[in-house]
């Protein structure tokens, strides 16, 4: 079982190295068993240890003005000044490293029980708008502009630019913190510059609820696909610092990129995308991807069971192709106002704040976009799919009882949660599979916290070495990275690769197979050539009303309905 665990990192390096790499790094992995089986002398296990050490070492962070090793400024057409690569980067190297210029905790909308002052008036003008805390913001200002006084002469904040919809916020929120005494008048132009600041350059950091402000990682170029992401990295005695590393081979001159988007906007389709970030960050992408033919937006054929796909370029192609049976079609003939609608819809919260909501909500996706959920049916391939997915896990996850928090629930609302990731990796490796680290840092890795604090670890133990690897390309220091590693290691894994649950009545160890594996991809779940045994657990049967609560038989079925049946919650609502 470990040496399926070992093929599926071998997949990930046979990615990213070249034959000859790989020819050493087997040679180097047989000196180290033959010192192992020897049991004397192990000089190459010691000189290991030490270069894995030296390696994992961050270089020190370079300050505003100073240039990083490794990377220079050009100016290139169409996109002005741009970070490129001074030479090649491989996979998972550090391209630099970044001290935060600021940093606010806790400002994430839901940390305050209730909201202040500022957001329920702001929250009323702005809606959806507003992704930030603007009370928590606006206090940490008034707390510290003494110290931010010249820190943000060098960020883009694009305050001379009338079509930001940022800049109004700016001075609405400005207008508001001045008005109940929060902020001296004196310095509204001061606090309309700083929140401009902050919605065009912050990144989210999730262990702290808050943001933080880097000034070379404000530097990289937005992309839908890019070639860098960034980590938070702890190095002793020196707080966090970002540490963007490599996604992919990166050649000199390459332009640096990561994506300023969230994973559920990097799930959208290129119009959407698009629209994001000129809201958000006031420009047109006009990367690779947004010039691509968009992966994320299927509907149906009318011809055979596959589904269509844009066959052109950009945000409203008029050609669709069959991927299955080749055929074409026009948009005039799908259901695109149907989707133009739902989209619409998705943006308000009101259908986020209950699960009978979000399952209604999927019902009505698969059958305007799909082909229905019931008898014959099958869940919608649209992007809007997910993205409904990703707001049930989330909502199972702030309920009290997910963590053992509600001690009659035994886990199950985490169980749950975990079956819905199972549905929306499957997705994910099908339809869009570059972003999965950003699914397993801002979705698998707390389904993950929450099955082990519900005593769920063989469980959570298995989902983590499903995303074990798709992770560690933010680096072994990454905080969640050693979290999914130190998962896998606690427990001995039945079948590694496998998503493994347990019936909800009896507690018998089962596999979730309700979704096939991508065939020959460096994303496939490992372990899928294993051929089970006799001891290996069996496929677990679903709940015939929710779908998503296993049981072993029929009879633990019926059994388990009692204690079931409190968390069986559908479009109807419950039971």
């Amino acid at each position: 079982m470990a040496g399926a665990l070992a093929r599926g990192h071998l997949e990930v390096l046979v990615e990213r190295f070249c034959e000859s790499d790989l020819a050493f790094l087997a040679d180097h992995l047989r000196i180290l068993s033959e010192e192992e089986r020897t049991a004397g002398p192990r000089p190459c296990w010691i000189a290991t240890k030490a270069a894995v050490a030296e390696a994992m070492a961050l270089p020190d962070p370079s300050p505003p003005g100073s240039v990083p090793p490794g990377v220079r400024f050009e100016t290139r057409e169409g996109r002005g000044r741009v970070l490129v690569a001074a030479r090649a980067f491989t996979p998972g190297e550090v391209l630099l490293v970044d001290k935060p210029v600021v940093v606010i905790p806790d400002c994430q909308i839901g940390v305050r029980a209730t909201a202040g002052p500022i957001m329920k008036e702001i929250q009323t003008r702005w809606q959806s708008a507003v992704t930030l805390d603007m009370d928590v913001i606006c206090e940490h200002f008034a707390a510290s502009h003494e110290e931010l006084k010249g820190r943000f002469n060098d960020f883009e904040c694009h305050a001379d630019s009338s079509n930001y919809k940022g800049g109004q916020l700016a001075a609405d929120v400005a207008a508001i913190a001045i008005e109940i005494g929060l902020v001296d008048p004196a310095l509204r132009e001061d606090l309309v510059h700083f929140i401009l600041v902050l919605a065009v350059n912050v990144h989210t950091v999730g262990q702290i609820n808050g943001i933080a402000l880097f000034y070379w990682l404000s530097m990289f170029n937005h992309s839908c696909d890019p070639n860098a992401e960034w980590s938070r990295e702890a190095p002793a005695g020196s707080g966090f610092v970002a540490a963007p590393r490599s996604l992919k081979h990166i050649a000199e001159g390459e332009v640096l990129d990561i994506s300023y988007l969230s994973l559920h906007n990097l799930l959208a389709s290129t119009a959407l995308r698009r629209g994001f970030l000129r809201t958000q960050k006031n420009f047109d992408c006009g990367c690779e991807r947004c010039q691509a033919t968009d992966v994320t937006r299927l509907f149906p054929c009318s011809t055979c069971d596959g589904y269509v796909a844009p066959a052109e370029a950009g945000a409203a192609p008029r050609q669709w192709q069959c991927r299955t049976c080749g055929a074409y079609c026009d948009a005039d003939t799908l259901p695109i106002s149907k989707e133009e609608q739902l989209a619409a819809m998705m943006m308000q919260p009101w259908w986020k704040e209950d699960e009978q909501s979000i399952h209604s909500m999927l019902t009505i996706v698969s059958e305007d976009l799909g082909r229905g959920e019931g008898a014959g049916g099958e869940p919608a391939q649209h992007f809007l799919y997910a993205w409904v997915l990703l707001e049930l896990i989330t909502l199972l996850l702030t309920r009290p009882n997910a963590g053992g928090g509600n001690v009659r629930d035994d886990g199950e609302t985490a169980a749950r949660a975990a079956a819905v990731l199972h549905t929306l990796h499957a997705w994910v490796l099908e339809h869009l599979p570059t972003v999965l680290h950003k699914l397993a840092h801002q979705v698998a890795v707390p389904v993950v916290r929450a099955l082990i604090d519900s005593g769920k670890k063989e469980q959570a133990a298995h989902i983590a070495a499903n995303f074990e690897c798709a992770l560690g390309v933010l680096g072994a220091a990454d905080p969640d990275v050693c979290f999914l590693a130190n998962t896998c290691a606690s427990v001995s894994l039945r079948l590694p690769g496998a998503w493994i649950v347990s019936c909800t009545a009896c507690g018998a160890c089962l596999v979730d197979a309700r979704h096939k594996r991508r065939p020959n991809g460096v994303h496939e779940l490992v372990g899928e050539a294993i051929a089970p045994d006799a001891s290996s657990p069996s496929s677990a049967m679903w709940c015939s009303r929710c779908h998503l609560a296993p049981f072993c038989s029929t009879e633990c079925e019926a059994a388990g309905t009692a204690k079931h049946w409190g968390n069986c919650i559908t479009a109807d609502g419950p039971p």
